[in-house]
C-alpha cells in the first residue's frame, strides 16, 4: 500500500504539475519524493517511541507530520515545476488528492462488483 501510495504521488505530482504548464521531470518528481520520505521517516520513528510512552502525544506528532508534510511538499512542488504561487500549487495539491480519492473510491467499486 505504501508503495501504491508513493507511486500515486510521485506519478501525480509529475503529471498534474506538467498539466499545469510546469517542467519538472518524472526523475527529479521521483527524488523529490525520497527526500520527502526520508525526512518522514525520523518523523515516524520519534512518533513509534512516543506511542510507548505518551500515546496522546503520538497522535500531536501524527497531525504535525500531516501539517509539515504539506508545508514541505508544496514549495518542492513550486520549485520542481518552476510555479510562483505556492498558494495556488498548496490548493492545486488539496485539489488533486480529493481528485484522486473520488476517482480510487469509483475505481474500487467497480472492482468490488458493490
Amino acid at each position: 500500500m505504501s508503495a501504491l501510495a508513493l507511486s500515486i504521488l510521485v506519478f501525480g505530482s509529475f503529471l498534474i504539475g506538467r498539466a499545469f504548464g510546469g517542467r519538472g521531470q518524472l526523475d527529479q518528481a521521483a527524488l523529490l519524493i525520497a527526500w520527502l520520505q526520508a525526512i518522514f521517516l525520523m518523523l515516524q520513528l520519534v512518533q513509534v517511541v512516543f506511542m510507548m510512552i505518551l500515546p496522546v502525544v503520538a497522535e500531536l506528532i501524527g497531525t504535525f507530520g500531516l501539517a509539515l508534510f504539506l508545508w514541505l511538499l508544496t514549495p518542492f512542488v513550486a520549485e520542481l515545476h518552476g510555479f510562483q504561487s505556492v498558494w495556488k500549487v498548496l490548493f492545486g495539491i488539496i485539489g488533486s488528492v480529493f481528485a484522486i480519492a473520488f476517482a480510487l473510491s469509483i475505481l474500487i467499486v467497480l472492482v468490488a462488483g458493490i
